[in-house]
């Protein structure tokens, strides 16, 4: 392995002092680089980049922020996408109890069927459960594809109203949340 590293790294350097640069080398030796996958530093397809989670939900009256590396953490009985750097800053935790189809969001739903839907922001827990009447709990669901074991999910949330644990202030989300399989 190293002495194939110098010998790329010796070819590059050779080809740059010939007028071509490494990326064109590189683009005409592998028949041209596709621009649209990510590649790591031996120019095969990135994975963890390609697979990265997709967090498209605009959240009202909570911050998450899902800066930096985000990661999929899943088992049997529960999936989280989060900052793998700072997962007090921005994480969706999740366990639903259907892999396809629509869920009217309320705390009788979460009592009844025991779906879960936790959003973490500065450290603070709002959750899909309310004791205030009415229900400040609401919105709907859709579910167009859930693998809680493998991580992966395609999910529309409308409106999705959950509360925070703390001091009761609630949090929106509308948008989409798209997971390709666990990061771990």
């Amino acid at each position: 392995m190293v002495r194939t590293s110098v010998a790329i790294l010796l070819a590059i350097s050779f080809a740059s002092g010939c007028g071509d640069s490494p990326s064109t080398l590189i683009d005409e030796d592998l028949g041209g680089a596709d621009q649209s996958t990510p590649l790591d530093l031996f120019g095969a397809p990135d994975l963890a980049m390609s697979t990265a989670p997709k967090v498209a939900i605009t959240f009202s009256g909570c911050a998450p922020d899902f800066a930096g590396n985000v990661i999929v953490v899943a088992n049997g009985q529960s999936m989280a996408v989060t900052r793998g750097d700072a997962p007090g800053l921005g994480q969706i935790q999740l366990h639903l109890t259907q892999a396809i189809g629509i869920i009217p969001i309320s705390s009788m739903d979460r009592i009844q069927n025991g779906n879960v839907i936790n959003v973490i922001a500065n450290n603070v827990t709002s959750t899909n459960i309310s004791s205030i009447k009415p229900d400040p709990i609401k919105g709907t669901l859709t579910i167009h594809s859930y693998d809680e074991a493998a991580g992966k999910a395609d999910l529309e949330f409308d409106g999705v109203t959950v509360e925070n644990v703390s001091d009761h202030t609630l949090c929106k989300l509308d948008g989409t949340l798209v997971t390709h399989g666990k990061t771990f």
